[in-house]
């Protein structure tokens, strides 16, 4: 690992050590898991000032974001140049995570060939001096390879998708659940909730002891049949509640959200996130 001075966390190439010392866990060590321990300091993944991701965090994000607990490492060409490390991550029957490590000094275009599989997209995210998972979609390939520029001291992650090899990961019962990113429908959204016959996934809330909120089907609909009711609600801040995909809707990046709202009685409304800081306190 690089020094931890005060000022190292967000110095590049610095960084690329980080992924450079993530790969030899992995794949040379053949660790199963690579852990981080103090995630806030002036030296980590996060800023102790800001609070913000740091270059050393997001070279880390390069493996964390993309290899997912469940996932399976399978066999790479682990040094197909000098300075370049690759390994690989079975995600699916259909899809496969590249991670590439660059720690040279000079720019590599790579051949990357994924042995009898037809590739049906590719998306990479790149980290170097200038970028901060940097992405692109749809990249080009041929039948089942691809080039791909490695910028000098940079770390490139590629999620390749192709046709099933017909074999599944092994089911773990004590995986954890993880979500994958939702896609808008054609009209742009990613939920549009109407409670025809439903609620949604939505829930009222509350909890014992700091008053609570009911959910059902009910009448007075905007458009067609159905509405949520909210009923039992005991403080201002009790009513209904629904999760986000935190796979799809990121930090850092803007949505819109709006409601339809009837009431028998004048009253304000109110429409609010709850969410977890990087320090862990709920906001």
């Amino acid at each position: 690992m690089p020094n931890s001075d005060s000022n190292s966390a967000n110095r590049w190439p610095e960084g690329v050590h980080v992924a450079v010392n993530i790969h030899n866990g992995l794949v040379v060590g053949n660790m199963s898991a690579y852990v981080w321990w103090y995630i806030r300091r002036s030296y980590s993944l996060i800023g102790q000032d800001d609070g913000k991701p740091t270059k050393r965090g997001y070279a880390m994000a390069q493996y964390s974001k993309w290899v997912r607990p469940g996932d399976v490492r399978i066999g790479a060409t682990e040094q197909p140049d000098s300075n370049i490390l690759v390994s690989a991550y079975k995600h699916s029957d259909k899809q496969i995570t590249l991670v590439a490590v660059n720690s040279g000094t000079t720019d590599v275009t790579q051949q990357f060939n994924v042995s009898n599989r037809s590739i049906s997209n590719i998306d990479r995210y790149r980290t170097s001096s200038s970028e901060n998972l940097a992405e692109t979609k749809n990249m080009e390939y041929s039948g089942s390879s691809f080039y791909a520029s490695l910028p000098a001291n940079s770390v490139s992650t590629f999620v390749v998708t192709m046709d099933s090899d017909g074999v599944a990961l092994p089911e773990n019962p004590n995986q954890p659940v993880v979500q994958e990113p939702e896609k808008p429908d054609a009209n742009g959204y990613y939920f549009h909730d109407t409670f025809e016959g439903n609620t949604d996934s939505w829930e009222g809330r509350g909890w014992e002891g700091r008053g609570s909120a009911a959910v059902s089907n009910g009448s007075n609909a905007y458009q067609g049949s159905g509405a949520l009711s909210i009923t039992g609600r005991e403080k201002a801040w009790n009513g209904a509640q629904k999760s986000l995909n935190g796979a799809t809707f990121e930090a850092g990046k803007e949505y819109s959200f709006s409601a339809n709202v009837y009431s028998a009685s004048a009253q304000n409304v109110m429409l609010s996130m709850q969410y977890s800081d990087s320090s862990g306190t709920t906001q």
